[in-house]
Parts: structure tokens; sequence; C-alpha cells
């Protein structure tokens, strides 16, 4: 059994004022693992939780001069789940599990009186088993449905209909074929999914892994894969902060959901190395090429005349499929171990995106500046004493353009001690070098506002028993 309770205070926005943003959650919960025969695992477990989050929203109003409204909301977080799951190991290289879970969570946001309440219940059965030499098999079955309740703010966001249930039934199938002994393994599978949205879909995978020595590992693998459509953008309709033309005109962008989008399709190829080059230094070097096609973007109808309370122009912005994309880039990772007990580690990412707006849509090209493109991470972890243990981290992210979110470099650090088996005392510093920064953007569809990352000092006391 457990429980446990965080606060955190605000966060500082672009003008270094309070973003009301603090946060507090408390969590109850269990689990029990029963073994009522050598090769039976029973486990049930769940929990509770509840707290509230604050956030700061620009909304669309009908009121001049800026036809905008600054609202501090505190949004109150309430939910629980319980998981079930049975697992039967018939021998080494056969065993099966069946597992269901039940979720419930509630939303409500007090000052825009709008909520969610969302209930989903999960099937899932795995079975694993040698079909014959050389393969491994897994195979499997799953059923989810989701079921919610939202309300609406008039004018402003609407979901219709306002009560829905979701259904996803899938199966998967995964043969690891061992080609030739210690040497080369194929991997083949796929999975297969029916959803509200779209229907059928399937989504394939071939994985080929090369051990030339203990030392040295290749592989590279293909993959297709899809994002379905969610609620949101089937059901909703939200209008957004304007824009004022002369002589101080509003007009406002409404976003209206479409219920015949097609999924969002990536085609996936990776390949990578790792290698042990010797028994204190390590690494291991992947280089991807993603290709998406149907990412979803919005298409603007003629401007009309809205009803009161938004007696105003507005631009309906359709969601629509006609977006394609093409990202690469690499990630690279090395770690040494300088001597007993100090270890350096450190890692560097590319990503490169480009993106392809079809005539009429919008949305494509300002996604390219939301990533960054190089990020960089090094630790160094030092045994100082046989109870003391000190980490140094490094971290660089490139600028966002999307957002106009320069680039920043930063470090954590955190100090263990460790008296005995049940008793540790730490502190961590995180963000040292600059009292605040920020690190994203304003989301325009929601209207929050984002914050800043501050400078933080933590202590924390571990009882172990």
């Amino acid at each position: 059994m457990y429980g446990k309770w965080f606060e955190r205070d605000s966060g500082l926005d672009v003008d270094g004022n309070d973003g009301h943003d603090d946060w507090r959650v408390g969590r109850a919960g269990f689990r029990v693992d029963w073994d009522p025969q050598t090769d039976d695992i029973i486990t049930f477990q769940g929990d509770y939780y509840g707290g509230d989050a604050g956030s700061q929203n620009t909304l669309p109003s009908p009121m001049p001069p800026t036809f905008t409204r600054q609202i501090n909301d505190n949004q109150d977080i309430e939910g629980g789940n319980l998981l079930f799951r049975f697992t039967r190991k018939i021998d080494e290289d056969q065993e099966w599990s069946l597992q269901t879970y039940y979720d419930r969570t509630e939303r409500t946001f007090d000052s825009l009186g709008l909520f969610e309440i969302r209930d989903t219940f999960d099937i899932d059965f795995q079975h694993r088993f040698q079909l014959i030499d050389d393969h491994s098999l897994i195979w499997g079955l799953g059923y989810r449905v989701s079921s919610d309740k939202i309300s609406s703010v008039p004018g402003i966001f609407e979901f219709t209909p306002g009560e829905r249930s979701i259904d996803l039934y899938s199966a998967f199938l995964q043969d690891e074929i061992t080609l030739v002994d210690d040497l080369w393994t194929l991997t083949l599978g796929s999975k297969f999914q029916h959803n509200d949205f779209t229907g059928f879909e399937v989504q394939p995978t071939a994985r080929l892994l090369h051990t030339p020595t203990e030392r040295h590992s290749l592989w590279a693998s293909v993959s297709r894969a899809v994002r379905t459509p969610s609620r949101a953008e089937s059901d909703v309709s939200a209008r957004l902060t304007p824009m004022i033309v002369p002589p101080g005109i509003p007009i406002y962008p409404v976003a209206i959901g479409n219920p015949d989008l097609a999924s969002e399709v990536l085609i996936a190829y990776e390949a990578g190395i790792r290698v042990q080059q010797t028994e204190s230094f390590s690494w291991d070097l992947a280089v991807f090429f993603h290709d998406y096609d149907d990412i979803v973007g919005s298409a603007a109808g003629p401007t009309m005349i809205g009803s009161p309370p938004f007696p105003y122009p507005y631009i309906p912005l359709t969601v629509q499929n006609g977006i394609e994309a093409e990202s690469y880039g690499f990630e690279l990772f090395g770690t040494y171990e300088v001597q007993d007990g100090w270890t350096v580690s450190a890692s560097y990412s590319l990503l490169r995106m480009l993106l392809h707006t079809a005539p009429g849509l919008s949305g494509g090209e300002a996604a390219e500046g939301e990533s960054p493109q190089n990020q960089l991470y090094m630790r160094s972890s030092w045994d100082l004493t046989r109870t003391t243990k000190f980490d140094l981290i490094g971290r660089y992210t490139d600028s966002l353009s999307a957002f106009n979110v320069p680039s920043y470099f930063t470090m954590d650090t955190r100090l263990a001690w460790r008296p005995s088996d049940q008793v540790e005392v730490v502190v961590i510093g995180k963000n040292l070098l600059d009292a605040a920064q920020p690190e994203y953007g304003n989301d325009s569809f929601t209207g929050n506002v984002a914050t800043q990352t501050q400078r933080e000092v933590v202590g924390m006391v571990v009882l172990r028993y």
C-alpha cells in the first residue's frame, strides 16, 4: 500500500509575473501479487488520486478593444483505476496472460464551467510460444471502450455530440526467427486495429539484427504506423482568439472538426549500431528517415457573420488531411568509465523536418519550428565515498522558431548520501544557470499561456523498510 502527495508553486510568464500554474495532487493505492501455484502469477492493483491544477488562458471575447479575456482557472482533478492480470507459465518457451483494466477520469474547470468525465475499460490477451525450432511467436487480442461526457462553453468550445463511446479492437502477431544462431535474427510482425474513426488499419514491421561478435550488434528496421483521428479532430467546434482589422473589427478563426478524416500514416526507416569498444567504453548510433502522409491541417472557408454573443466575422477552419512530411536525423550516445566509481556519458541528437502543405491548407510549415533541431546531454557520475554520490548534468536545447524560444544551456546537480540501506538524503539542483527560462510557447488552440522553467533546489529524505 502507498500514499503520496505533492505541491508545486506557480511558474513565471514571459513578463516575470505569476503564471497561475500551481499544482497539487494526492494519491493512494495498493498492489497484490499472489503465486497460487509455481507457474501462476496473479496481480491486482489500483489507485485513487485527487487534486487541482491552475492554468492561465487567453480566450476569445465579444468585448472590445482586444476581444480577448485572460482567465486564471483552477482545474479539479480526480480519478482512479483498477488492474487485474493473470499469467501462466507453461514452460520456458510458452506462457500466456490475461489482463483487464478500468480507469475513471474527471476534470472540471471552475471558471469556465467546463468538465470532462471519461470511463475506459480494456481487456488484453497475449500468448508466447515456440512454434518450431528457430521460431518464437507472440500473438494477442485486445478490446478497449472509452466513454466520455464533455460539457460545452457556448460560442467558444463545443463538442457534438456531448457524449460518445469509442470502441477499439486490436490484434497482433510477431515471429522472431533465428536465421543463424548467435548471428542473424529476423523479427516480423504486424498490428491490426479497427476503430470508430477510420475503420480497419494495418501496421506491419520488420527488423533484422546482426551480432557478428559479442561486442558488436547492427540492426535495421522498416515499419508502418498510423495515428487515428482524435475525438476533438472529429467532433469539436472551437473559437480561437481573433485578428483585429481596421477600424478595430475582430475576425475569429473557428476550428471545426471533420468526422471523415483519414489516419495520418508514417513509414519509418531506421538503422543502428552498438559497440562495446572496451570494457570501459561503449557507444551506439541510430539513424532514421520518416516519411509521413495525410497529416492533418486546416482548410479556410469563406468569411461568415456570427450570431450573438459573437456577432462578428469569422473564418471556419475545417480540419482536413493533406500535409506530407519527411524527417531525418540521428542519435549518438556514448558512455565511458574513467575509473572505478566515476562514469561519464554524453548523447547528441539531430532532427530535420520538411513539411509540404497541399494548396488551400495551413498548419504545415510552421510545425517545422516546434521541435529543436539539435540537443546535447552530458552527465558525470562520481562515487565520492562509499556512501556519497554526486551527479553533474549539462543540457543544451536548440531554439524553437515557431514560439520565439531561444536556445539554452543549463545544468543540474544531484548529491546523495546513503549512510545505510534504509536511509538516503538527497539534494537536487535543477536549471541552475538561469533564474527562469522559456522552453515552449503558448497553445493557440486552447489559449493556454506557457510559463518559464525556474531554477529549483529540492531536498529529499527517503526511508526504506
